[in-house]
């Protein structure tokens, strides 16, 4: 349990810091041909790379995303999936949120695409 805690901080980590944006920023100063700028990106260690999720997951969110299904509940337990590359670049988060509107459940998916910059001198809580 202690490994996955450490693996769950170390990629929280990695989100927090390398998921800057979810839309490419533009360079403001030319107006006829804006430029896109890059985030920052690293290689990611190859023990991170690959899929993400917790044990209480049905499986990845990201079968759920191209099948057009849903999982998730109310209430605190995340249902989120990572995807991280080995070269930092096109890293997926995949979550859901349920939550009561009125007299309707709510159920959203989201899927957000970034950048991975990895810092080898964090260190995660013990």
């Amino acid at each position: 349990m202690k490994a996955y805690q450490i693996i769950q901080t170390t990629i929280a980590a990695l989100i927090s810091l390398g998921m800057c944006s979810c839309e490419p920023k533009v360079d403001p100063s030319d107006d006829d041909q804006p430029q896109i700028i890059n985030t920052p990106f690293t290689d990611i260690p190859e023990e991170l790379t690959g899929i993400w999720y917790a044990d209480h997951n049905e499986g990845p969110l990201t079968v759920n995303w191209e099948q057009g299904t849903f999982q998730g509940e109310q209430g605190y337990r995340e249902f989120r999936t990572m995807v991280f590359t080995k070269n930092g670049k096109n890293a997926v988060e995949y979550s859901t949120q349920t939550y009561n509107s009125g007299d309707e459940v709510k159920q959203y998916i989201f899927k957000i695409n970034g950048t991975l910059k990895y810092k080898a001198d964090s260190e995660p809580p013990t």
